[in-house]
């Protein structure tokens, strides 16, 4: 061949050599929108920033040795293509600052985090190193979900994954998922990747619902003993206020291995104290900082977290949901000026309480004020207020409901209604201060089925002002013992015998009806009680039996007027009231206030009444046996037309 030919062949193939040694890197980026890494739920994310460095030789993403080898970014459909130089490693990176929601043409502030990788990502262990995943699958945080994500450099970038290429072949699915719902850290603080404080920006700045998905990277605190386990984020300063629909808080912890729930110690649930509460398993703890700890604007709703701290825990003013939560106070001591005053306060929408626990608030647990509503139920509301200032519970509104909830061991009042229209429902109201006050706005407020018992001034107390008492207030069916105060005090105790024999129906002049007068009570040799007496024309007439002592069954024989409360027998007898937080003590008179539901009828348009009603069957030996020391007596209160509720009437013991 001519040396002339062999010139020419030997430039060509100079020339050609790189081409034939060029390889191309590929993958795609995408919107991981349940934060589950699960390629089902992937939605691709297009104008994602990714940078290509080849590796010095060192085998390590350090960016000591390795020298940038390209740039791109992602199509409509996610996918990117980079052509490099030549054959060898590679590491591919993602600016995740780059990243758009795929449901928002503008991401604003938000900032996503990486859960998911493909074989070769370098991801965070959980022990405070990194690794590279050998298959495809989880990779929450990237590669340290202690530090947030700068792009700028391979030293510093986040999301990276390796990429090896043949001499003349290719690398392809380098993919990259990414969540703006999940927070992978309990670290808080402004501009921290993973955090929930960038969770809640990210709410706010994305169109749409937002449910947080908690995936912590920090290995679980140690407890001693048997105290449960949980993760604790403390926030410097109270978190953004939630202003898009649909952002729900949830601290239900998932493994970053595989993005299954933690499942601490699944004491979710169990009973926890004498109310019968159970317990929700708690995962994640938030102690809340400044006046306002969580301030909600627009729909949302609080899940499976403990929320602690700051002066009002959480207000909203619009539609929340909080179940299988705690929101908890600082521990109320004598002589201290507390810092944690009311755990909600609502002020518009709804809220929703189910399985929730509020606890240690200095004013009260709950406030329902402006234009919201409650829903409560299986709930528990304990050691909130005092006698002279809060409680459990405050209505100020009309049409909330509280039901199937455990509200007791309050310094203050269990329930405080102060607007018309409420219901109050299969509760328990136990050793509050009084166990629910009817302030005179309080009309048409139905309080059925409940358990009264063991509150101090009280079971249910009709507050007075200038305009009398609350009206139309239908108080039935509830169960009532030992309460240290009237069991019903609404209007007046009648004394005079004459005219308890004469019930007065005059609600606008007396506040209420007055009692019924039960004239006779006589055991049937069927094992039931008849009962008759006079009361209001057309009123309904619940009886209830309660179990006296030997001492009160003495004045009602000799028809003296009953004592109508504990605090009434005690001070007859001289003795000084005490209590625990069992309930009674041996100090105690048994039973003095104990009403317990036994039947319904229809007073005649005379104020007539009669009905037979069953012996109780707890009872049916004790009585018996015990007739010379006690008995069984029967009580009545009457319910007129428009639902005006009288206090109970004198007992009647049951003759045989």
């Amino acid at each position: 061949m001519p040396s002339k030919a062999r010139s020419i062949l030997g430039l060509c193939a100079v020339l050609i050599s790189p081409l034939l040694a060029a390889a191309t890197i590929t993958g795609s980026v995408y919107d991981d929108t349940r934060a589950l890494a699960h390629r089902a739920d992937f939605t691709p994310l297009g104008g994602v920033s990714l940078r290509v460095y080849r590796d010095g030789g060192d085998g390590v993403a350090d960016g000591r040795d390795d020298t940038a080898a390209g740039t791109a970014a992602t199509s409509a459909n996610g996918s990117y293509s980079v052509e490099v130089a030549g054959g060898g490693l590679y590491w591919v990176t993602v600016d995740s600052r780059t990243i758009s929601a795929s449901s928002s043409p503008n991401g604003g502030s938000a900032w996503a985090q990486q859960t998911f990788g493909s074989a070769g990502a370098i991801c965070d262990n959980g022990r405070g190193t990194a690794i590279q995943h050998g298959t495809e699958g989880p990779c929450y945080g990237g590669r340290s979900a202690v530090r947030s994500d700068d792009a700028r450099s391979l030293a510093t970038a986040e999301h990276v994954a390796a990429a090896q290429t043949g001499a003349t072949g290719s690398a392809s699915g380098i993919d990259f998922a990414f969540s703006f719902d999940v927070v992978t850290t309990v670290a808080d603080g402004d501009n921290i990747q993973g955090s929930l404080r960038q969770f809640v920006a990210n709410a706010n700045a994305l169109s749409g619902a937002n449910a947080m998905r908690f995936v912590p990277l920090e290995p679980l605190p140690d407890v001693q003993g048997r105290q449960p386990q949980h993760w604790t984020i403390t926030l410097s300063k109270p978190l953004p206020p939630i202003r898009d629909d649909g952002t729900a808080i949830n601290g239900t912890a998932y493994r970053f291995t595989n993005a299954t729930p933690v499942v601490l110690s699944r004491n979710e649930m169990d009973i926890r104290d004498e109310a019968g509460t159970r317990q929700p398993e708690i995962d994640l703890v938030i102690v809340l900082s400044g006046e306002d700890g969580l301030v909600v604007e627009r729909r949302g709703a609080i899940r499976s977290v403990e929320l602690q701290g700051a002066k009002t825990a959480v207000r909203t003013s619009a539609d929340l949901t909080v179940e299988r939560s705690i929101i908890a106070g600082d521990k109320l001591v004598a002589g201290t000026t507390p810092a944690t005053i009311d755990a909600i306060v609502a002020t518009h929408g709804l809220l929703v309480l189910n399985n929730t626990i509020i606890e240690d608030r200095a004013r009260y647990g709950i406030t329902i004020e402006g234009d919201a509503t409650l829903d409560a139920s299986d709930s528990e509301v304990t050691t909130c207020g005092s006698p002279t200032s809060g409680g459990a519970i405050v209505l100020r509104t009309s049409g909330s409901t509280v039901s199937r909830s455990a509200i007791h061991r309050n310094g203050g009042i269990g329930v405080e209604v102060d607007a018309p229209s409420n219901t109050i429902d299969s509760s328990r109201i136990s050793d509050n201060w009084i166990g629910i006050v009817l302030r005179p706005r309080a009309s048409d407020t139905t309080i059925s089925r409940n358990d009264l018992i063991w509150n101090r001034s009280g079971a249910v107390v009709g507050a007075e002002a200038n305009a009398g008492p609350a009206k139309h207030n239908r108080i039935t069916r509830n169960h009532f013992n030992e309460n240290g105060g009237e069991t019903i005090a609404i209007g007046e105790i009648v004394e005079d015998e004459t005219k308890r024999r004469t019930p007065g129906c005059d609600s606008n002049k007396n506040g209420t009806i007055d009692p019924p007068y039960v004239e006779r009570a006589t055991k049937s040799g069927d094992g039931t009680i008849d009962v008759e007496g006079i009361a209001c024309p057309n009123a309904t007439v619940e009886i209830y039996t309660s179990y006296v002592t030997g001492r009160l069954r003495q004045r009602l024989e000799q028809n003296v007027r009953d004592l109508y409360s504990v605090r009434e027998a005690l001070k007859r007898r001289n003795v000084i009231e005490t209590r625990d937080y069992e309930g009674l003590n041996a100090q105690r008179l048994p039973s003095v206030g104990e009403f317990n539901y036994a039947g319904v009828v229809t007073a005649d348009t005379n104020g007539h009444f009669r009905v037979t009603v069953p012996w109780p069957q707890q009872s049916a030996v004790s009585v018996t046996s015990l007739q010379n020391t006690g008995g069984l007596g029967v009580a009545a209160i009457a319910i007129d037309p428009p639902g005006d509720t009288s206090p109970f009437s004198g007992r009647k013991l049951v003759g045989r």
